[in-house]
């Protein structure tokens, strides 16, 4: 089963620690850094849903 985009964007919620320049992120879906990449794959997943 293809995932929708919410399940894509609950599924990288899954308490990886991400840091940059040591800050922890803590969220990956709204970081300015992973927000277009995330965005993008979301519409991939829309697409293909």
């Amino acid at each position: 089963m293809i995932r929708t985009v919410e399940h894509y964007r609950e599924g990288i919620k899954d308490g990886r620690d991400i840091r940059i320049d040591g800050k922890r992120v803590k969220n990956v879906a709204t970081h300015p850094a992973f927000k277009p990449i995330i965005d993008f794959n979301s519409c991939i997943f829309d697409t293909a849903h």
